[in-house]
């Protein structure tokens, strides 16, 4: 069942995020006299595992909405989304499947559930971002029919592609009627 996590209750709550992977995109940019970007799936030498912690409702998420999907009284999975009115697309800012609860379609369900709201709200696309190492991550999106739509070779640092930890844009386009 999904519902919904009201933002003065659930106004700062913690999202521990948490996963492992034998793989990442590396991401090489050629500068000549053409600007080539080359993303290539390599293996890392050992597996990696990678942790960070998040919130919901952050302040500058100004449209934000958050959802939970669960069994009963158990939390299966977290999703907030964001519209975005100057672009009309819907941002996923947050999707969180419980460790345990992984590989049941939960996340297929958060999914389906942001992909919903954003056809009620008119948007023209559901908008995300992942890092070049969260494999698993770019996995499910693309089995969700995400593709890349840009990326970010500085965002979290001005080591990003040295760390494998480049901001990768993901895109759904809406289906509209005509």
């Amino acid at each position: 069942m999904i519902r919904k996590l009201p933002k003065k209750q659930y106004k700062g709550m913690k999202l521990d995020f948490a996963y492992e992977t034998d793989e990442y995109y590396d991401v090489e940019i050629m500068e000549d006299t053409d600007a080539t970007i080359r993303i290539t799936r390599k293996a890392f030498e050992e597996r990696k595992s990678f942790s960070f912690t998040d919130t919901l409702y952050d302040a500058h998420f100004e449209n934000a909405e958050a959802f939970e999907y669960s069994s009963g009284e158990e939390r299966m999975g977290v999703l907030e989304v964001n519209l975005e009115t100057w672009s009309k697309r819907l941002r996923i800012t947050e999707l969180l499947v419980y460790a345990k609860h992984r590989r049941q379609g939960v996340g297929t369900k958060l999914m389906e559930h942001a992909k919903r709201i954003a056809k009620e709200k008119g948007c023209r696309q559901v908008v995300l971002e992942t890092q070049s190492r969260n494999v698993p991550a770019l996995d499910f999106y693309r089995k969700c029919g995400f593709r890349l739509i840009g990326l970010d070779t500085a965002c979290y640092s001005n080591e990003d592609i040295q760390k494998k930890e480049v901001r990768l844009e993901m895109g759904w386009n809406v289906k509209t009627k005509g």
